[in-house]
């Protein structure tokens, strides 16, 4: 925990869903946190993180290249979880085809 509050965060805008996650998260478990570098742009995020100007929270999503590569690594912090919750919303009239459907099903299955 000591490492957290000692990192230089590089982070989305305020405003944005990830910001709010990691914040409200790190406030949740009295994490003291520094933002050294505020940027609007996942990829310019991770590009900063490779030039070894910080760390960041971003989603695991994003980063499927770069891990695969070794370019960054993900670390797992014990005890914290940053999660995020999306909702899928559409017309209560409109038909949903089969495709539609599973395509719903896939999203919300996706881990």
């Amino acid at each position: 925990m000591d490492d957290l509050s000692k990192a230089d965060f590089i982070m989305r805008e305020v405003g944005s869903g990830t910001r709010e996650i990691f914040e409200n998260t790190m406030k949740s478990h009295n994490i003291e946190y520094d933002i050294k570098l505020e940027l609007n742009s996942i990829e310019a995020i991770k590009k900063a993180v490779e030039a070894n100007l910080g760390v960041s929270v971003i989603s695991k999503l994003a980063l499927n290249e770069e891990l695969k590569s070794s370019k960054l690594i993900k670390i797992e912090i014990e005890g914290i979880k940053f999660t995020r919750k999306f909702n899928i919303i559409y017309h209560k009239d409109k038909y949903l085809s089969d495709l539609h459907k599973k395509f719903i099903d896939f999203i919300c299955n996706v881990k």
